[in-house]
């Protein structure tokens, strides 16, 4: 790989490159995913040091690539990436940086029975590399560059436009000592449960047994949003990256790099703190989102600061399933002090039913319960084989996984026994006629007839609490009828049942749209017959031969006349009823509209038409000429103001009122008419004064009209048809002689077609 030195470097820098993954792919595939990273390094003797960079990306939706990825999933891989060796702030070199090894991590939660979830994805990239560094006394900086982190992340200002910066330097003090820097563990947890505690070991090692020293310090910035120039120190790929110092990352209002979650400003105590000895981040984070958080190791030797490692990174908070919870199908749900109680109505052969989740993580249960003289007991997950001796009330509990300290939970049950209770209804109506439907009531309990205390029917959107009820159903369907039966011990047990209730209506009625109509007649009939639904058959006769089978059919009659409409319905279950409507609909002949024009084709230098009526049975005429003009004349001329196809429209009225339309389309020519004239007389006299072209040049286009003298010098120049020549040169100049005067034109007609003019001109004073 090749390294750019600068040209005064002390020595050369020889770098063996072994593994590199970083966060960005290609240019056209930048997206905002660097969730952390950090730099630490080995002394290996001699001035050789052996540098390891860990890289975090949030990969979920496939993210961006590392750099110089090859196997990222996009053409070409990931864009080559580069890192800079700084002397103070002058570049030593430029590392350009190879396929790197990529390792996707997984979420480890610290209670076996939380569930993470789904949509977090994390991959880390290692990047190790050999280097000679220079002898000097300035410190040494490598840093690596990029933009842009996530823009979800609540405890940044603008956090979409905010890159990184990760570093590490190598004071002369660390280097005339061949220390090595600490090295970190683990990587924190990709997800943090609100509620839980953290308790996450961040600590370091050092193998040269320096004391470490724990803090949050603030992440730095690096590169900017420049997608065009990205490789300059704005650009989100700067190459080479800048020199030290570099800036923090600016909190946004109530966070800072000490308190990086949200800050409970309730109390002095942050929600999660690092312990300075050991390393241990720990607290309950109580608010769900995306945070920056910064973490700085110094190693200190005899008391003398020798080297730091800074790394960032991104704490997911996040809600967090609970997949072990005890839960019961209870009757309702009581306190037994601060803990829930299931309590559970059994009432004659009622089951306990067990709804604990997730069942996969259930391995075993325990059901007990208080009796008379000792307990009741089974690890069935639904306990059948319980034994309660009779009527009452009985305390217990249900655990699950009992002996795991884990993932376990457990809960509170009340039984209390009953004897059953059986709700039943039947129903009867007459299917031929649109009566009231009657319910009569079956429920019994074996507490004996008087402890059935309340039946509550629920049909049709209402609520009735009669024994036996009679209901009129005001529309023809199927209908779910619902009877509740409870006893005097609040047993309860419902029924449903359907009821398809489709009696033929009393009578038949219709509404047409219009009962006297000028032909073609599209009448519309509305089928106002209750009740009936398009599960009845429907036949329609019109009285012209044709029929219909809809509900509320649309049909057009073409012939004049009275017609009498038949309709006849039939219920899904064969009752029949049918009417004739006597004389319903009357149609009334319509003019027929015609005419003729003197001209198809005209053109605009004479765009005037002649219209002749053709029309039959008309005593009005109505002409609409392309939405502009208008005539009540029977045979009118009209002249078109502007070229293009032009719609003439006629209405015409009969003596019932009817009308009838007709168009026809006239094609106006936009023909240029232009000539040149051959004298002027610019004397001022008011007359004849300018020179200009005669006639209509309004839509050509490219028009250039020039005039030369006999010499061949040209005297007047102009694009614009209705400017003139007023006998000075450019119009401004000295006044011309008398004389002849050569005149040429060129323009562009509608067809796209050159015209060239050329004429002469006598100026004459």
């Amino acid at each position: 790989m090749p390294l750019h030195l600068e040209t005064n470097a002390l020595r050369t820098l020889r770098i063996t490159t072994f593994c590199f993954c970083l966060l960005l792919c290609h240019l056209n595939g930048w997206s905002k995913h660097i969730i952390g990273g950090e730099v630490t390094y080995e002394c290996l003797g001699n001035g050789r040091y052996d540098f390891t960079m860990h890289i975090y990306r949030d990969c979920r939706g496939g993210g961006a690539c590392f750099d110089s990825d090859a196997g990222c999933g996009n053409p070409g891989g990931g864009l080559e990436g580069n890192v800079t060796f700084f002397r103070g702030t002058s570049i030593i070199g430029v590392l350009r940086l190879t396929q790197p090894t990529v390792t996707r991590l997984q979420p480890n939660l610290s209670n076996p029975c939380l569930i993470a979830p789904p949509n977090v994805c994390v991959e880390e990239g290692i990047y190790r590399f050999a280097v000679d560094l220079p002898e000097t006394d300035e410190p040494i900086t490598l840093s690596y560059q990029r933009c842009c982190r996530n823009e979800t992340i609540l405890n940044l200002s603008q956090p979409g436009d905010v890159g990184a910066t990760y570093t590490v330097t190598l004071s002369k003090l660390s280097r005339d000592s061949c220390n090595s820097s600490p090295v970190f563990k683990n990587f924190p947890p990709i997800v943090i449960c609100i509620g839980e505690d953290v308790n996450f070991d961040h600590s370091a090692t050092d193998i040269d047994g320096d004391s470490l020293v724990y803090s949050f310090c603030s992440p730095f910035q690096g590169g900017g949003n420049d997608l065009v120039n990205f490789t300059r120190p704005e650009g989100v790929a700067p190459d080479p990256e800048t020199p030290p110092p570099y800036d923090p990352v600016r909190f946004t209002t109530g966070y800072s790099f000490d308190r990086p979650l949200n800050l409970t400003r309730d109390t002095e105590v942050p929600p999660v703190s690092i312990d300075s000895k050991t390393g241990l981040i720990s607290g309950i984070p109580t608010n769900q989102g995306q945070y920056v958080v910064g973490v700085c190791v110094q190693a200190y030797s005899d008391g003398v600061l020798v080297n730091e490692v800074r790394r960032d990174f991104q704490f997911n908070v996040a809600e967090c399933e609970n997949s072990l919870v005890t839960d019961v199908e209870e009757t309702e749900l009581r306190t037994r002090g601060e803990d829930p109680l299931f309590f559970i109505r059994i009432c004659g052969d009622d089951k306990i039913i067990n709804e604990s989740r997730n069942r996969s993580l259930i391995e075993s249960v325990y059901w007990e319960f208080d009796i008379p003289g000792g307990k009741t007991t089974s690890t069935k997950f639904d306990p059948d084989d319980l034994f309660f001796p009779g009527e009452g009330p009985y305390d217990g509990k249900l655990v699950l996984n009992p002996g795991f300290p884990q993932c376990t939970d457990s809960g509170w049950v009340q039984v209390e026994i009953f004897p059953e209770i059986v709700a039943d209804f039947e129903f009867d109506y007459d299917t031929c006629d649109a009566g009231p439907v009657e319910f009569t009531n079956l429920s019994f309990t074996k507490a004996g007839p008087e402890a059935l205390i309340e039946l509550k029917w629920e049909l049709d959107t209402v609520t009735l609490l009669d024994k036996d009820i009679s209901w009129q159903f005001t529309e023809a369907g199927t209908y779910d009828v619902l009877l509740t039966a409870r006893d005097s011990n609040n047993c309860t047990q419902e029924i449903e049942k359907e009821v398809e209730y489709f009696p033929v209506p009393p009578l038949l009625a219709v509404a047409p749209s219009d009962e006297r109509s000028c032909v073609p007649a599209n009448i519309r009939f509305e089928n106002l017959s209750s009740p009936i639904t398009d599960e009845y058959d429907i036949q329609w006769d019109f009285g012209d031969g044709n029929q219909s089978t809809e509900l509320n059919p649309s049909h057009s009659f073409e012939e004049v006349g009275v017609f009498t409409v038949s309709l006849n319905v039939i219920s899904p279950f064969g009752c029949e009823l049918d009417t004739s409507f006597n004389s319903l609909i009357e149609t009334l002949p319509s003019p027929v509209a015609d005419f003729e024009a003197s001209e198809l084709e005209v053109s605009r230098l004479d765009p005037v038409v002649d219209f002749t009526d053709l029309s039959i049975d008309a005593i009005r005429w109505d002409w609409l000429f392309d939405g502009f003009g208008v005539s009540r004349e029977r045979n009118p001329t009209y002249t078109f103001r502007e070229s293009g196809s032009k719609i003439v429209r006629l209405i015409t009225t009969g003596e019932n009122g009817c009308q009838d339309s007709s168009f026809l389309e006239i094609l106006v020519r936009p023909d240029i008419a232009y000539k040149l004239p051959n004298a002027f007389t610019p004397n001022g006299d008011g007359v004849n004064d300018t020179f200009f072209g005669v006639g209509n040049a309004d839509e050509a286009t490219s028009f250039q009209l020039t005039i030369w003298n006999r010499y061949g010098e040209r005297i007047f120049q102009t694009t614009d048809a209705n400017e003139g020549w007023n006998g000075r040169k450019n119009n401004i100049g000295r006044e011309s002689p008398n004389g002849v005067y050569v005149v040429v034109v060129r323009y562009v007609d509608v067809n796209g077609e050159v015209t060239d003019l050329q004429g002469f001109v006598t100026l004459v004073r």
